[in-house]
């Protein structure tokens, strides 16, 4: 069989994972991965293509949707409410997008490459569309929650499918650091505090380095700016690069890139009524007569509730920026310049009311 292989897994309680083209199958690897897999599919790398084209037909009807977000903004929340609308089968951060971003994001990445991945991806959605219709032929719309380090490739994928619908969902840097605040801290003040006294949160910070890419330290803008290299610095940065990223693409013509751009205090204010508002622009209706009820419901629980990534501990829901930790986040915003000069800034486009 010929090699690179490519794998598309539906896992059990998880995501489809699909390597990138250079991924090595490696005994250790797949050995596990056919033991968990509810089903694998395995394609010799230049087969793809034909694989893809074989199928294209059968999944041309159907509607792709991309939930691009900065993180730590209600992303699960608002495609767990889609999902309840019945209409859509649902998809959470593939690992597959991630991997195109870290590859497209390489400094030496030539235009040949990009072409290349660009047709990788359409590839990739044939296939991902062509699974999932078997399950449900009744649901021909597919939503993507991609991870947020997929943003500063949302316009590769849109070049790459043009016909996909993309939804932008982010919320103001004080809200967002204090979610990561306390999810390191696993929701207990003491604990945030300790760490950041003793300034181990900039150990924290290193060892999750890798969830953005470019990293805060391998941008001279950022490691220039005089405060401490922690916790707060570290997600005050990214932000801004993902609400720079945002705002570059939408500055001129808000719905170029993103047919909705919403935030999360909307998204929380008007719970079903936001939904229902972003399935509209979208072109989708309810068949379901009770889709409302049920996507109302799903704003009663956490979202997150039992995973790693709920960041609400014993000590509630309080928010944990202060004076020192806002002092951070204005220097960040002045001293990188990135023309988003407010820690509420509103995006261009941004759906407010409903």
């Amino acid at each position: 069989m010929d090699t690179p292989l490519f794998l598309l897994a539906r896992l059990q309680m998880a995501a489809p994972y699909l390597p990138t083209p250079n991924f090595n199958p490696e005994i250790k690897f797949t050995q596990p991965l056919m033991s968990t897999a509810e089903e694998l599919l395995v394609i010799p790398f230049s087969q793809l293509a034909d694989v893809a084209t074989e199928v294209a037909k059968d999944v041309e009807h159907v509607t792709t949707i991309f939930l691009h977000h900065t993180m730590r903004c209600g992303s699960t929340l608002l495609v767990k409410a889609l999902q309840a609308s019945g209409e859509m089968h649902t998809i959470s951060e593939s690992d597959v997008h991630t991997n195109f971003s870290r590859y497209a994001l390489q400094k030496d990445t030539s235009l040949d490459e990009k072409e290349m991945l660009m047709t990788v991806i359409r590839h990739t959605n044939t296939l991902f569309n062509y699974s999932l219709l078997q399950d449900d032929p009744s649901k021909t719309i597919t939503c993507y929650k991609l991870r947020g380090q997929v943003l500063p490739i949302a316009d590769l994928l849109q070049t790459a499918l043009p016909r996909v619908k993309n939804i932008f969902l982010y919320r103001d840097v004080i809200g967002y650091v204090d979610s990561n605040l306390h999810l390191m801290a696993e929701g207990r003040y003491w604990k945030y505090w300790l760490q950041t006294a003793l300034k181990r949160d900039v150990k924290y910070v290193e060892n999750i380095g890798d969830i953005v890419f470019p990293a805060p330290w391998d941008v001279p803008v950022f490691t220039s700016i005089p405060v401490t290299h922690g916790v707060v610095w570290f997600f005050a940065c990214i932000w801004l690069m993902f609400m720079k990223k945002a705002n570059e693409l939408t500055k001129d013509d808000p719905h170029k890139c993103f047919h909705v751009i919403l935030r999360y205090d909307e998204l929380c204010r008007y719970k079903e009524g936001m939904v229902l508002k972003v399935m509209d622009i979208l072109g989708i209706g309810c068949r379901d007569k009770d889709a409302k009820h049920k996507i109302r419901k799903v704003f009663g629980v956490d979202s997150q509730a039992g995973h790693r990534l709920s960041s609400r501990g014993p000590s509630g829901g309080g928010s944990w920026v202060g004076e020192w930790e806002m002092g951070i986040i204005l220097k960040v915003i002045e001293h990188a310049n990135m023309e988003i000069h407010q820690p509420d800034f509103v995006i261009n486009g941004t759906l407010t009311q409903i």
